[in-house]
């Protein structure tokens, strides 16, 4: 259902939030939904390398 789609793209939304955070010292929500939108639809990291 669209709800279970919306938690499931909040929760990775907020796991990439954090990856950033940890990684590179970067707390930005609208990065990581950026991020989360370049990766829909991708098959592979080289082309989410790509976008």
């Amino acid at each position: 259902s669209v709800e279970d789609v919306d938690d499931t793209m909040v929760k990775a939304i907020d796991r990439i939030n954090g990856l950033l955070e940890t990684f590179m010292g970067i707390n930005d929500s609208d990065l990581a939904q950026q991020i989360w939108d370049f990766a829909q639809n991708k098959k592979n990291p080289s082309d989410f390398a790509m976008a």
